[in-house]
């Protein structure tokens, strides 16, 4: 059930769309660059921007400035995680069979680490714990296998590494969409595939059978996973029907579904389908964003077990949204998709706060390094 009700939510003021650029590969304008995966750096200056050519680039946040752009694989980039712990290094995943890691002050001419695949196969997601002590990687099915490999960072030795710290093989039979792991606790895991499952480890008990805790069943492909409430005891799962689902993880139980939101959305708009969720730890409150193929989004709050229409987004997109991330201290959501478009979103009560300077890290050591691999175009356009 969607309800009009939005005066209890905490954005009720709604988001300004504050920046937005669209992405073209070697200035050209016919040849966009379709963005899938977002991610922000612990300090919050910069973020990183991954699509299916296999490069990534590096933007400022405050501004969408471009900080310089690489070759990180030969494939699409099917995963991309900056670490927790360390503003300067992230993970990557592609198709082309392999995990990389990088660290900008190291500059981009190659990863510092690069992990391939033990089966041989392209990885189809990845995910970091809490403390960067364990990345996790699945790769396409191998046979009648679908394996997801763990590492232990603190073992990564040279630069070419093949021995894993455990693989899962027989807990998904599809290809797993995502991995995440408890923002809380280092050693809890969830994994989603396209075979409907979401699967619950604790990766402290070593084997496959002893580390599975739970499987749920959401009957559906699964397309996004996070954990949220006070304890990160909770999960959400967005399926590729476009239903919205709610988990108890201890109990292993659902404590709420939504509907498609092309059938009821409370709003004008006649919504696509759901993006992502963006849950508030200070405030306890878990929102998510649904989208048109046009590019028109809306936000709803979850309260009561009903969704409440919280505000729209407007202006950001011409064509569908494929990823987006969210920063709860500045109060800042990130968006991309399809038009090649990123889309910088703040809360109308943030900006009431003095702004600080904006500076980037990931700038300045390219400066330091003498490593930036292009020119910065005088357009803006990267």
């Amino acid at each position: 059930m969607v309800s009009l009700d939005s005066h209890n939510s905490l954005f009720s003021g709604g988001f300004d769309l504050r920046y937005h650029l669209k992405i073209t590969q070697e200035a050209k304008e016919e040849d966009l660059w379709y963005i899938t995966h977002l991610s922000i750096s612990p300090k919050r200056d910069v973020f990183a921007v991954g699509g299916p050519q296999g490069s990534i680039k590096l933007f400022q946040i405050d501004t969408l400035l471009y900080c310089g752009d690489f070759q990180a694989h030969n494939g699409r980039i099917t995963g991309l995680n900056f670490c927790r712990t360390n503003q300067h290094c992230f993970w990557t995943t592609s198709s082309d069979t392999a995990v990389s890691f990088w660290d900008t002050r190291e500059g981009y001419r190659s990863p510092v680490y690069r992990i391939l695949s033990p089966n041989n196969c392209p990885f189809s997601a990845c995910g970091l714990n809490c403390s960067d002590e364990i990345v996790a990687a699945a790769t396409d099915p191998y046979g009648e296998d679908v394996c997801l490999y763990l590492w232990d960072t603190r073992k990564l030795g040279n630069k070419m590494l093949q021995s894993y710290m455990e693989v899962f093989t027989d807990s998904h039979n599809g290809e797993i969409t995502q991995i995440q792991f408890s923002p809380l606790q280092t050693h809890q895991m969830a994994s989603g595939s396209t075979d409907g499952l979401i699967c619950l480890f604790d990766v402290r008990k070593g084997s496959e059978d002893d580390c599975l805790d739970s499987v749920l069943n959401t009957c559906s492909s699964v397309s996004q996973l996070g954990y949220y409430g006070p304890s990160y005891s909770s999960l959400y799962c967005v399926t590729h029907i476009e239903t919205l689902q709610l988990w108890d993880v201890p109990e292993a139980t659902m404590t709420t579904e939504f509907k498609n939101p092309r059938e009821e959305n409370g709003t004008a708009d006649r919504l696509d389908y759901f993006i992502d969720g963006i849950y508030h730890p200070l405030k306890n409150q878990l929102f998510f964003i649904g989208g048109t193929h046009s590019g028109r989004l809306h936000m709803f709050h979850v309260k009561d077990s009903e969704l409440q229409s919280a505000c729209p987004l407007m202006g950001g997109h011409t064509a569908v949204v494929r990823c987006l991330q969210w920063d709860h201290k500045s109060e800042t959501i990130l968006t991309g998709g399809e038009d090649s478009i990123i889309s910088c979103w703040k809360s109308k009560e943030a900006q009431s706060e003095k702004p600080g300077k904006a500076t980037s890290c990931v700038a300045d050591n390219l400066k330091l390094h003498g490593n930036k691999p292009y020119n910065k175009p005088s357009n803006r356009k990267s």
